[in-house]
């Protein structure tokens, strides 16, 4: 197995590579007759989107606001039960959750890198 460095090179290797071809696939949508027409159709769709959704959402009323309020709830929820199983964790209990179906869930951790300067 590599060490976390040679990973890391080896990372930064693709990620100039994939940036490369990235660059030339931009280049080549940006000289493409065809694919510029598309572009603008696709913003006069999505203006043409953005007018009826807002018809819409003021036809909902006081269920869009609930709608928008559920969402900030569930987020709030989600950070606080991620809260209680690193707590849980870190206390060596076991952490599982089971919904009504039966049906078990365990917590999945991940490590990300940050730059430090």
């Amino acid at each position: 197995m590599k060490d976390i460095q040679g990973i890391y090179d080896s990372m930064e290797e693709r990620k100039k590579e994939l940036k490369d071809l990235k660059a030339m696939y931009k280049d080549a949508t940006e000289n493409s007759t065809p694919y510029q027409n598309i572009l603008e159709k696709l913003k006069e769709l999505k203006v043409q989107k953005a007018v009826l959704e807002e018809g819409i959402r003021n036809g909902m009323g006081d269920n869009y606001v609930k709608m928008d309020e559920l969402k900030s709830e569930l987020q709030a929820d989600k950070e606080m039960m991620s809260d209680a199983a690193l707590t849980k964790l870190m206390n060596g209990e076991t952490v599982e959750i089971i919904d009504k179906y039966d049906n078990q869930y365990e917590p999945v951790f991940s490590v990300k890198f940050k730059k430090v300067r």
